[in-house]
Parts: C-alpha cells; sequence; structure tokens
C-alpha cells in the first residue's frame, strides 16, 4: 500500500490553500493565490480505514488544489495542480488513483477540474479570436474590394457622375436661396422652388453608367453602395 503522504510529512497546505486573493494597487486589478476545488468527503469504506489508519482522522475532504494567476477575479493560468486530503487548514497530497478510490470512483471518471486545463480567462480570449478573427479578416477583404473597385475607371465614372449630379441639385437650390432673398428684400414674392432631381437619381444614373459599361445592374448597385458606404467612413465626424 502506497503511503498516504507522496512528498513526505504534511505538505505546505496550511493556510495557502485558503489565504485571501492578492491583488496590486492601480486600474487594473491582479489576482492571484492557491485555491481547492472540493471533490466531496471519503466515500468508501475502505477510504475511510485507509484515512484513519494514516492520519489518525476521517472528517477530511478530498480535493484538487492549485495556484492561479489573473486579472479582475478572472483566471488567465493555473499551475502546480495536485489531489489532496484537508481538513479546516492542514491538508494532505495523494495519488491520484488514491483520490478516485476515496471517492468510489475510477481515475477516468475523477478528472482534474475543467477550469483547471482550461481558465476562464483563457477561454474568453479565445473566444474573441475566434470571433474576432474572421470578422477582421472580413473587413480587410471588404477594403481591398472597394479599393480594387475605386481604381477602376468605371467606377471612377460613375462616382463622377453622382458628384456632377449634387453639384448641379446644390448650384439649383443656391440660386433659388439667392433669388428668393432678394425678392423678400424688395417685399416681392419668392420665386417657385425649382423642381429638383431626386436625391438618389445620382447614384439610379451611377448605377446605369455602369450597366452601360457591361457591369450587371445587381452587381453595379452593391459594389457603388460598398464603395459610398467606405467613403463615407472616411470622412472625419463632424466635417
Amino acid at each position: 500500500m502506497r503511503h498516504l503522504l507522496t512528498r513526505g510529512l504534511p505538505l505546505a497546505l496550511v493556510l495557502v490553500f485558503f489565504s485571501p486573493t492578492r491583488a496590486s494597487a492601480g486600474v487594473i486589478l491582479i489576482t492571484s493565490g492557491s485555491t481547492i476545488k472540493d471533490y466531496g468527503s471519503v466515500a468508501t469504506p475502505d477510504g475511510k480505514a485507509w484515512i484513519a489508519q494514516n492520519l489518525g482522522r476521517t472528517d477530511v475532504t478530498v480535493g484538487f488544489a492549485y495556484d492561479y494567476f489573473g486579472v479582475f477575479w478572472i483566471d488567465l493560468w493555473t499551475w502546480g495542480g495536485k489531489y489532496v486530503v484537508y481538513r479546516d487548514k492542514q491538508g494532505w497530497e495523494i495519488s491520484e488513483d488514491r483520490a478516485a478510490a476515496l471517492l468510489g470512483k475510477s481515475p477516468a471518471e475523477l478528472g482534474k477540474p475543467f477550469f483547471y486545463r482550461f481558465p476562464l480567462g483563457l477561454l474568453i480570449i479565445g473566444g474573441c479570436v475566434v470571433v474576432f478573427t474572421p470578422m477582421a479578416m472580413l473587413r480587410k477583404g471588404k477594403q481591398r474590394r472597394v479599393q480594387r473597385l475605386l481604381g477602376d475607371e468605371r467606377y471612377q465614372g460613375a462616382l463622377q457622375l453622382m458628384r456632377e449630379r449634387d453639384e448641379q441639385r446644390r448650384a439649383l437650390l443656391q440660386d433659388w436661396g439667392e433669388k428668393a432673398s432678394a425678392a423678400e428684400a424688395k417685399g416681392e414674392a419668392p420665386p417657385p422652388k425649382p423642381e429638383l432631381m431626386a436625391t438618389d437619381d445620382g447614384f439610379e444614373a451611377a448605377v446605369d453608367h455602369l450597366a452601360r459599361e457591361g457591369i450587371p445592374r445587381e452587381e453595379a448597385e452593391q459594389n457603388l453602395a460598398a464603395v459610398l458606404t467606405f467613403l463615407e467612413s472616411q470622412v472625419p465626424a463632424g466635417s
């Protein structure tokens, strides 16, 4: 029979299992220390007899002790895991086989705690990588596609046509505004408001231009919308 203590006398599990979290001062709270995952009391008669023979007491709990490091109480790294039996502030290391036998389980059923093998902080970081990396790659891909479109003379012509339509609209409104102000100063009735092209007339004209260049209309609409969205995102806020 293997002796209960695999490393000699009672381990230095006193206080360390139950020591308060240490936190660094400042904005980022660093947490570290030692903890123990409780597996439960000794479950088998043979196990209780074995504990009584080796420890002279039976009121112990089986657990898994380990050290941890994290930020804001979210573990980023764990190490030093060991199976133990403990009571109050004193504990003794045991083997995995012995821990399983004391609980009436097989080593495969016992296993190590999930968050020891996979700290929550690493799961969060890994999840962010899985979610945001494809998003960033997709965004980069869209940007490269838009850059190619901006270098295409056909789309350059479509954007120029939109600018011209917009300038025509602005010029008509400015001319009408000046005439209306002059009429008001003379006490006369303002001239009738000009019939303006629809605000999306420039977009439709640009799509027609691209269709004449041999680009399928649906593709032209999607690409032109993507180009306009990209150009709008490049305009500083408040401009």
